[in-house]
């Protein structure tokens, strides 16, 4: 027996139209197969068809993205408030030069300007 979604009436099977509304009956069709799904997949599309869950879940994705969003901002503001002091170092080898970064030397404008424009 179906029941139809319109008028809710009682169908034997073998009925194509509800016998109530005429409503097409689309059951007699053949099911299309699915894939089996793992249970977490079940659990997630059923909570879908809940308003309550489909909004607890965007403000639970959202809340961990601007949590995340806030330490990130949190952790960075120490290097933009006081950002590494290039210096220049001798290497090994005596007479080149090469940019290390380290607050402690400090180096003036014009000597950065030299050596970076030799390391082009």
């Amino acid at each position: 027996m179906r029941r139809c979604p319109v008028c809710h009436g009682v169908n034997p099977d073998q009925v194509h139209y509800c016998r109530r509304c005429n409503y097409f009956l689309r059951r007699h069709l053949p099911e299309p197969l699915d894939p089996p799904r793992a249970w977490p997949v079940v659990l997630l599309i059923w909570l879908l068809h809940l308003p309550w869950a489909r909004l607890m879940l965007t403000t639970a994705i959202l809340g961990v993205v601007g949590v995340t969003g806030y330490w990130g901002w949190i952790w960075i503001q120490p290097m933009l408030d006081h950002p590494p002091v290039p210096q220049f170092e001798p290497t090994m080898s005596g007479g080149e030069q090469q940019l290390v970064a380290g607050p402690d030397q400090p180096v003036s404008a014009g000597e950065f300007k030299s050596c970076a424009d030799q390391l082009v």
